[in-house]
């Protein structure tokens, strides 16, 4: 019997800030531990503005825009902000709604430090853990 199935989205911060987003489930039993089932790998919300400048040189890479930016922009690096702000976070939720429904997860749980930005809208706001893999060291060095 499974104890607990979650589904982890996860952003990272860092030098790869920006190149994916994963949604992972994995269950867990109380005498045999986590078990990963699978998941899903999508590209970051930069990695989606690199990749449609390398597809169309001619177009800049820029930063996303917020999700609530006007959809009617007037300039190209609007064009694309917007778009990619707009998009974003309807993208994941869609990938973990097809996750939550292929897999019967019990949890969700959000953590890096780039999913802010989806907090709300997308994703939900209490399962937010910006620190998580820092807590599970802790666990593992038994400071915990």
């Amino acid at each position: 019997m499974t104890l607990l199935t979650l589904a982890t989205i996860a952003s990272p911060p860092g030098p790869t800030r920006g190149a994916s987003t994963a949604v992972v489930v994995t269950s867990w039993w109380p005498r045999a531990g986590a078990r990963f089932l699978g998941g899903l790998i999508l590209p970051g919300a930069r990695a989606c503005s690199a990749g449609l400048a390398a597809q169309a040189p001619a177009l800049p890479v820029v930063e996303p825009w917020p999700a609530d930016s006007a959809g009617l922009q007037r300039d190209t690096v609007g064009a694309i902000g917007a778009a990619i702000g707009i998009g974003y976070g309807g993208m994941v939720a869609a990938c973990l709604e097809r996750v939550q429904r292929d897999s019967a997860i019990a949890e969700v749980l959000v953590t890096g430090g780039n999913a802010g930005p989806l907090l709300g809208a997308a994703l939900p706001r209490r399962a937010y853990r910006p620190t998580l893999v820092v807590e599970g060291v802790e666990v593992l060095a038994g400071r915990r």
